[in-house]
């Protein structure tokens, strides 16, 4: 079955995200005693991201400023560029995830592009696909790359979510004016420009038929995480700047490095601050609709390179 970025320099198109012991350990810290994990019903989500750079996706303008130089070299590099598909498919990741019970899964597809050897070669431009899946279930988790045929295992890991507790919107009021006094204190010290940035609005709105919760700032960063799934232990409050699973590209964009399993927050979108950063839109989200195949049943065959743990 096919299940179906912010960028740093030049060619750091996407966050790395380390998935290493102490990621797989978060979940597995909470308080097992109030665990709603288990009767979580079938959560099906595809998604796409891309990294975005002065507004425009970082990728694709690295290629097309590569693919200028090469364009006026001609025949003499051979340039090959592109097709006009694969170009809107640059930097852009497709995800594919599922949740059910205390099983998780999330499938990626990245795009990127290589050029040819040196020499007269240069400019002959190919796409680069790359596919890394996560799962986790009752034998541990796992972090697979689909390219090379390896998986890494976590035995020990188990995924763990707490019902929200009682009180949480007291807390929440708090915090909001901690915060709006922490602001007022920037402005009378002549920092309104820091305290108007980090100044965000909050609203209910809903993305691909589902409810969410949209943070917005001044500076044109938001993200709308899922709200509906609070008797199951999901969180409608994350960070704008870091979406959690979000995979990476290494520096020469010839494979993605990794994708990380996702958490107790559900993002439905994200929109980079200022034009830098990760954008991600939710293209279908269904709760309650069986898979027509296993998504947390590790693939045969793979080469088993170390277990965390």
């Amino acid at each position: 079955m096919k299940r179906k970025h912010r960028p740093g320099n030049k060619f750091q198109v996407l966050t790395v995200t380390a998935l290493m012991a102490g990621s797989f350990g978060m979940s597995a810290q909470a308080d097992a005693a109030t665990n709603v994990a288990p009767e979580t019903p079938p959560i099906h989500i595809q998604q796409e991201a891309w990294g975005m750079r002065d507004g425009a996706p970082a990728v694709r303008q690295d290629y097309e400023e590569a693919a200028a130089v090469c364009r006026k070299a001609g025949a003499a590099l051979d340039f090959t560029p592109l097709s006009s598909d694969t170009i809107a498919r640059l930097g852009h990741t497709y995800y594919d995830i599922w949740y059910e019970g205390s099983n998780m899964s999330i499938h990626s597809v990245s795009w990127g592009f290589k050029m040819g050897p040196s020499g007269t070669k240069q400019c002959h431009f190919t796409a680069v696909r790359s596919e890394r899946e996560a799962i986790a279930n009752a034998h541990g988790a796992y972090s697979i790359n689909l390219d090379d045929g390896t998986v890494v295992r976590d035995p020990a890991y188990r995924v763990v979510r707490n019902a929200a507790p009682a009180g949480n919107q007291a807390q929440e009021t708090k915090a909001q004016n901690e915060e709006a006094a922490v602001m007022a204190e920037l402005r009378k010290q002549g920092y309104g420009g820091i305290a108007d940035q980090a100044q965000t609005t909050t609203s209910q709105t809903t993305i691909a038929g589902q409810p969410c919760l949209m943070t917005k700032r001044v500076d044109g960063g938001s993200a709308c995480f899922w709200s509906g799934g609070a008797k199951w232990g999901f969180k409608d409050e994350g960070s704008i700047d870091d979406i959690g699973y979000i995979s990476g590209y290494d520096p020469d964009l010839t494979h993605v490095d990794e994708v990380q399993l996702p958490g107790a927050e559900i993002p439905l979108s994200s929109r980079p601050s200022d034009g830098v950063g990760t954008q991600l839109v939710t293209n279908q989200m269904t709760v309650g609709q069986n898979p027509d195949a296993d998504p947390f049943k590790v693939p045969d065959g793979l080469q088993s390179n170390t277990s965390i743990r």
